[in-house]
């Protein structure tokens, strides 16, 4: 029985303690607006929208409007065999592309989280946009030599670097929400996006990217407010995405359902129900798991 009663008190004390600090929403630092520089609003280069690029001969990275598949709209980043007239490539010849942007952290701001819209057909692990960190020691150089085919490996040219994320063959414009390693909170790091091709055919289009969205963030604790999908941030009482390093309650009466890939916490409360989607087949609970 005291056992009981102390595991109910140490539930309430976790509740109180989210109530505490959870009100309203967490404080971020913009590190890459969506609405200016992330969405290729500021000009149709690459420069003009604070990125830098490398491209090889064959289907290189543009700044266009050849894409207009909302949210996509406007000017955006995509691979074009045309000057970028279309979103299209030559699937019977070998690319790496690059384009990137070198971002600086503030220390203690372990919370990084990188989003952007994508659509892309490709070649399964053979024609696909792959995301990456790197220290800004690492230049990413186009080139018609193919890295190899895989979700994470990394290129031999940028050896160093970190695999973040991948697209892969799915209809439509899909959102991606992508937590970088914390160890890169007071540091300055290059953000590499890329798209490679063999040149053993594939499916058109090639990559798109738009709406790139960097923020950091001192971890927090989340609580919810309503029924929804565990990355949907009005789910939430701070209006925002819980990342692996903070701690959530899923209140009494909310049932929260995890619906994509790569997504955790640390500690984590469930007075309601946690459910999983049809998607993903892993959750990882870094810390304790308390479950009324």
């Amino acid at each position: 029985m005291r056992k009981m009663l102390r595991e109910k008190s140490y539930v309430l004390f976790l509740t109180i303690l989210g109530l505490v600090t959870s009100l309203g929403s967490f404080g971020q630092t913009v590190l890459i607006d969506p609405t200016q520089g992330g969405g290729f609003e500021l000009g149709s280069t690459f420069a003009a929208n604070g990125w830098s690029e490398s491209n090889s001969a064959n289907n290189p990275w543009v700044v266009g409007t050849a894409v207009s598949n909302a949210p996509i709209s406007g000017n955006s980043a995509y691979i074009s065999n045309n000057g970028g007239v279309s979103n299209a490539y030559t699937t019977t010849t070998n690319a790496l592309n690059y384009f990137w942007r070198d971002v600086t952290v503030p220390a203690g701001e372990s919370v990084i989280k990188l989003t952007f819209n994508w659509q892309q057909q490709g070649e399964s692990t053979w024609d696909l946009l792959q995301v990456f960190t790197a220290p800004t020691s690492i230049t990413p150089t186009g080139t018609t030599t193919y890295p190899g085919n895989g979700f994470t490996n990394v290129p031999a040219g940028i050896t160093g670097a970190t695999y973040v994320g991948n697209g892969s063959i799915i209809a439509g414009v899909q959102t991606s929400t992508l937590f970088l390693p914390a160890s890169l909170a007071g540091t300055t790091f290059r953000l590499i996006f890329s798209w490679k091709n063999d040149g053993g055919g594939g499916t058109q289009p090639p990559a798109a990217i738009d709406n790139i969205s960097l923020t950091s963030r001192v971890p927090g604790n989340f609580i919810s407010i309503a029924t929804g999908n565990w990355v949907t941030p009005t789910t939430w009482d701070a209006n925002d995405t819980p990342s692996p390093l903070d701690n959530a309650t899923v209140s009494v009466g909310d049932v929260v359902t995890i619906a994509t890939t790569g997504q955790g916490i640390n500690n984590l409360v469930v007075n309601g129900t946690l459910q999983y989607g049809a998607t993903p087949t892993q959750f990882d609970v870094n810390g304790n798991l308390t479950v009324n």
